[in-house]
């Protein structure tokens, strides 16, 4: 088994650090900077990382103690085509609901060749799953949230046909606007995490893959600017394009 510390940044998929766990389940991290930290473990067997608990790393480079009791609760089920058969090696992303109704990144598990899937190490609560396919061009599948207790829960999840949206997000003035955060709704006003980071590049472009076909809210935020919204709708013959255009108060 593997620790794995993310630091509480605006990127996700930044800043992450990793201690292998010893015979006698200990880990450690060294030279961290102060701040708030999430600990996440990663099953050897399989690779699924979950979520395991947080810590805070005080100014004084004194350091701190977590331990982490890894929790009995697992989601499991299959990853399904549109035709109904397997999908072998499908991506799942386990989101937690917060009390805030907000939802956070839990882990992400592989299914198996057969389609089967196992997510470990979850705490009772509320969690929905998406489950992405990066090599047949279908859509994702975002699950209706489930209730995991201490014990299995069986949840399926079927893929539909999709396709992609690029993203670009400029000032008034036209120029290119990165690390703009983008958000993607539904038209039940359901929230998506499509990207590992939902900022835009250098040039102000993002490319959100595996979005399923149908009508699209899509937002970008930048400090400093005001919010920016469009709606597109997405089909399968060509990427849709939603540009957002960023303006700074006044």
């Amino acid at each position: 088994m593997r620790s794995v510390l993310e630091q509480d940044c605006e990127d996700p998929a930044n800043d992450w650090v990793g201690a292998m766990v010893d015979a006698e389940g200990r880990w450690q991290v060294a030279g961290l900077a102060p701040g708030r930290y999430e600990a996440y473990v990663v099953l050897a067997r399989d690779g699924t990382i979950s979520l395991a608990g947080s810590v805070e790393l005080p100014p004084d480079g004194s350091g701190a103690r977590l331990d982490l009791v890894l929790p009995t609760g697992a989601l499991t089920g299959r990853v399904l085509r549109p035709d109904g058969e397997p999908l072998p090696h499908a991506v799942l992303i386990l989101e937690g609901r917060e009390t805030s109704g907000e939802w956070r990144f839990i882990g992400r598990c592989v299914a198996d060749a057969a389609g089967a899937y196992r997510a470990e190490a979850l705490a009772p609560g509320l969690y929905r799953t998406l489950a992405f396919d990066w090599n047949e061009h279908l859509g994702a599948a975002l699950s209706e949230q489930v209730v995991v207790g201490a014990g299995p829960l069986e949840l399926d999840l079927h893929l539909q046909p999709g396709g992609s949206v690029l993203v670009r997000a400029t000032d008034a003035d036209g120029q290119p606007l990165a690390r703009a955060r983008v958000l993607l709704r539904d038209e039940r006003g359901r929230a998506w995490t499509l990207h590992e980071s939902s900022l835009t590049g250098p040039d102000g472009t993002l490319l959100l893959q595996s979005v399923p076909a149908g009508r699209w809210e899509v937002e970008a935020v930048l400090a400093g600017h005001a919010p920016a919204r469009t709606v597109v709708d997405v089909a399968l013959d060509a990427p849709a394009e939603a540009s957002l255009v960023l303006a700074q108060p006044r």
